[in-house]
């Protein structure tokens, strides 16, 4: 929401983190507005953030988390309404996001939300489209299969999506 001030992400040494935990932040960026889920992508080379109150899904550079945190941003990506849960499938090159609407926007409704990573990373438009989901469409994970299971928290259903079926 505009004027709302930037939530981070938050890189921590987690060995560090049990025997010294003042000292164990190793970056802390800017994440959008109310960040709510994190997931890795791309054999860890990408880190995905949901920026539930921007309405964006940020993409950051591992190594440069560490290294110049900077920089770390690679792309934005204007989503639904509300984002909240994302995986990533085919082997990272796709991020499935659940636009949420969770606080019933006017003309918005709840959605999956599939971005093309390399177009993403390239500069370009990266929707691939949108898939229908249940009520509050919040948590997701990828499971072996390719099949995205999405919990729709408001209609008390377990949604399975065959990711073989996206373009």
């Amino acid at each position: 929401m505009p004027g709302e001030p930037a939530g981070t992400l938050t890189l921590i040494d987690l060995q560090r983190a049990e025997t010294d935990p003042a000292h164990s932040v190793v970056a802390t960026v800017d994440a959008g507005c109310q960040p709510v889920r994190v997931v890795t992508a791309a054999n860890g080379t990408q880190v995905w953030v949901s920026a539930r109150a921007s309405d964006d899904v940020l993409c950051f550079a591992a190594a440069r988390l560490v290294t110049d945190p900077s920089h770390a941003l690679v792309t934005v990506v204007r989503v639904g309404e509300a984002p909240v849960g994302l995986t990533a499938v085919r082997d990272g090159a796709l991020v499935v996001v659940a636009d949420s609407n969770r606080f019933g926007a006017p003309g918005a409704h709840a959605d999956l939300t599939v971005i093309n990573v390399a177009d993403a990373l390239d500069g370009r438009p990266a929707i691939v489209g949108d898939i229908p989901a249940g009520l509050f469409p919040r948590d997701m994970t990828a499971a072996p299969n390719g099949t995205v299971l999405v919990s729709n928290f408001s209609s008390g259903q377990l949604e399975a999506v065959d990711t073989a079926t996206i373009p």
